[in-house]
Formats: structure tokens, sequence, C-alpha cells
């Protein structure tokens, strides 16, 4: 037999796992917030966040306390009637086909709520949104927008009895800067 044979034979069979492993290495790259690369500090207007390996940058009024999980970003006001989550995924859906997919997960949880659903703006970018009710009296507002190859969350969360928090959560939301 010749050598060329089964040189072509493995190099095609190896051909669709290193095309996966790329595909694997460019979501690596194009998803979660490793809050090892931010930088945090409280400044006169409030929480400074910036994560330049992440395409993050957000000011959090002050008094807020910062949450840098492993893959997301977590804030609460003093009293943690309000709350914002900020999310990074390497997804191939468009904001509205990964929204109609969160949709169909939480309407299966009980004493949840999906309604309002609207295009806005996140950071500029077309943004898919909805509204979220959980029971009587909290209330999650989320809204996706894609930067390349990531779609970024940004979930804000209050409670229906603090009347600052819609303020608060509308300061998050207007200084929230995606990508690089």
């Amino acid at each position: 037999m010749p050598l060329v044979l089964p040189v072509a034979a493995a190099v095609t069979a190896a051909l669709p796992l290193a095309a996966a492993v790329s595909v694997g290495l460019v979501g690596l790259g194009a998803s979660g917030i490793d809050a090892a690369n931010a930088v945090t500090k409280v400044t006169p207007t409030g929480l400074s966040y910036i994560n330049h390996a992440a395409g993050v940058r957000a000011l959090f009024p002050p008094g807020w306390k910062l949450d840098a999980k492993p893959r997301e970003i977590e804030a609460q006001n003093p009293t943690g009637s309000c709350r914002v989550l900020v999310l990074r995924e390497y997804q191939l859906k468009s904001p509205q086909g990964y929204m109609n997919s969160v949709d169909a997960q939480i309407s299966k949880k009980e004493g949840f709520s999906v309604h309002d659903h609207s295009a806005g703006t996140l950071d500029g970018r077309p943004s898919a949104e909805m509204v979220v009710s959980v029971g009587t009296t909290v209330t999650e507002h989320m809204a996706c927008a894609r930067v390349r190859r990531s779609l970024y969350s940004l979930i804000a969360i209050g409670r229906d009895d603090d009347f600052t928090c819609p303020g608060q959560l509308q300061f998050i939301r207007a200084n929230l800067h995606l990508g690089r």
C-alpha cells in the first residue's frame, strides 16, 4: 500500500477534530468575565469597574458592592434590594434568539412570568429585551446585545418596594460599556 493512503486517511480523520477544537478555543475567548483581569476603584461618582480582557467598563452608584464571580459580574446596593448581573457568552444565536431561549426556560419555572418583549439599545447596540416578574415583589429587566462573537446580557433586578432602585439601575445601564 502506498504511504500516502494512510497519511491521507489520518489527516482526513483529524480535520473534524481540529475544527471542533478551534471553535471551542474561539468560544473560550468570547465568553465569561474573568475577575482577575479587572480593576475596581471607588471614585466620587461611584464604584468603577474596568475589565479590558472581557470588554466591560461599568460605573455603579456610590455605596454599591461588587462581587466578581468566576464567569460574571454581580453588584448590589447596600440594602440588597437592587442587583445587577453582567454576563458574557459565546453564542451563535442573535440576541432575539437567545432571549427566546431564555424565555422558554424561565416560563417553565413556577412563580415566574415573562412579558414586555421589546427591542432597545445597550451601549448603543441593538438589544433584545424582556421583563420577568418573580412573584409579586421582584422585577427583572433583561437586555442582551452582540459584540462580535459575544452576547452580553445585563440583568437588572429590583424589589418593587424600593423606589430608588429604578433610578440606580438606569444609572448603571447608562454607564455600562461593552466591547474593546
